[in-house]
């Protein structure tokens, strides 16, 4: 299995936030996590990530067990994490981000070598290099926070909200970036509330109720997009 988390219990303090999650992601598939707010969603990807330690369960990595593994490890290992809010370096410019983002790499031909192909797949980046971050468009933060995992030479990316606050041609444009990336061969977590953006590039779906995963079915199986919406979202 490429993902495997198996009875996954998580708290804050006192208060049980995942209560025995268990899931298979598949090699190669976009999965889809779905959930009202509160329910964890942001949770489990920090605890894939090593960002937060659960109290007892197991999440193995291509047969490598990572919970209690150091953050920068899981990502050595290729699990790269977009946080929620569009996180970059906003002083430094597009370049020094995308540098950064390969802080873990050392071959340094290899590193400008994908520099130049991040500028090639997203032009936008390749025309503005140079220009502090902080004043990109927030498409643009959004296309620069994706290459900056790729940078990571990710084999997992775990997207948390990528659309959230961009306009519906910026959504169009962030589905195509996801479904490229995955054509490419790279395997994604998706946490997602505009439904109609990941129903329509998901093959797999999880709905998070409570700490626990209330429901899971191949993306087609949901009769649509209002009955997802008002039973599992509360919509």
């Amino acid at each position: 299995m490429f993902l495997s988390i198996t009875d996954l219990f998580v708290n804050y303090g006192k208060l049980e936030v995942l209560k025995g999650v268990s899931m298979e992601i598949e090699e190669g598939e976009i999965s889809l996590l779905l959930g009202a707010n509160g329910s964890g969603k942001s949770t489990l990807l920090k605890t894939i990530t090593g960002l937060n330690r659960p109290i007892s369960g197991s999440i193995r990595f291509q047969e490598t067990k990572i919970n209690g593994m150091a953050s920068y490890d899981i990502l050595r290992l290729g699990i790269a994490h977009i946080l929620e809010g569009r996180k970059i370096f906003p002083l430094m410019t597009v370049l020094e981000n995308l540098e950064l983002g390969a802080y873990s790499r050392k071959n340094k031909r290899e590193i400008a070598r994908d520099i130049e192909a991040m500028c090639e797949r997203f032009p936008i980046l390749g025309q503005k290099r140079k220009e502090q971050s902080g004043n990109l468009s927030g498409g643009e933060q959004q296309t620069l926070v994706i290459a900056l995992a790729l940078m990571t030479k990710a084999k997992l990316l775990l997207m948390d909200e990528p659309s959230q606050g961009l306009s519906p041609l910026l959504v169009n444009e962030i589905a195509n970036t996801i479904t490229g990336l995955n054509r490419d061969g790279l395997s994604i977590v998706l946490v997602e509330h505009n439904l109609r953006l990941g129903l329509s590039i998901a093959d797999k779906v999880y709905v998070l109720e409570n700490g626990k995963i209330a429901f899971e079915a191949n993306s087609t199986d949901l009769s649509g997009v209002e009955y997802a919406q008002k039973i599992y979202l509360g919509g």
